[in-house]
Order: structure tokens, then sequence, then C-alpha cells
């Protein structure tokens, strides 16, 4: 029987693969924000952002499909707020616009 002509390359090609894995992971976590950045939601929260959004809606403000920056600022500072004992940080208008398009 032949053996395959990789064969002797298998644990350097493994070795690669591994390297390669750990590199895309470590990539991948550079750009997540650390715990204490990111946004945490509530059922309330949530309720309180999809309404505002949808009373700017109903009043027109809402252009081309999508909402304007100064909407997002907007729905930012209403939740900020309604809820001024947010768990972690403050939201933000790409925290508010990042929870909607999530959904």
């Amino acid at each position: 029987m032949d053996t395959d002509p990789l064969e002797p390359f298998l644990p350097l090609i493994a070795g690669l693969a591994t390297l390669i894995g750990q590199a895309c992971i470590e990539l991948a976590l550079e750009d997540m924000p650390a715990d204490k950045d990111r946004a945490h939601w509530t059922d309330e929260e949530k309720e309180a952002l999809i309404s505002f959004l949808v009373e700017q809606k109903i009043s027109g403000k809402m252009g081309d499909g999508s909402f304007k920056t100064a909407i997002w600022n907007a729905a930012a500072t209403h939740l900020s707020e309604r809820f001024p004992n947010q768990k972690g940080p403050m939201k933000t208008a790409e925290m508010c616009k990042g929870k909607v398009t999530s959904c």
C-alpha cells in the first residue's frame, strides 16, 4: 500500500492549523468590548427603546426606511433619563442601534 505523500507533513499541518485557530480567536476577542463596557439590557429597557422608536416612526421621524443618527442619540438620552441606574455603562446611540438590529 502506498503512503500518502503528505503524511510526513501532517504534524506540521496540524501545528499550523492550531496556531491559525488561536490567532483567529485572539483577533476576534481583541475587538470585543470588555464586559464592563458591554450594555446590559433589561426587558423594561428594551421595551422602552422599542416604544420610543415606534413613537418616532409614527411622528414621521424615520427617513428612507431607517432612523437618522439624531433619533438614535435621542433614544440613548431617553433611556438614560428613564433608567438613571442602568447596569453597566449608559446606553449609547450605537448600543441602541445594535440592540434593535440584533433582535
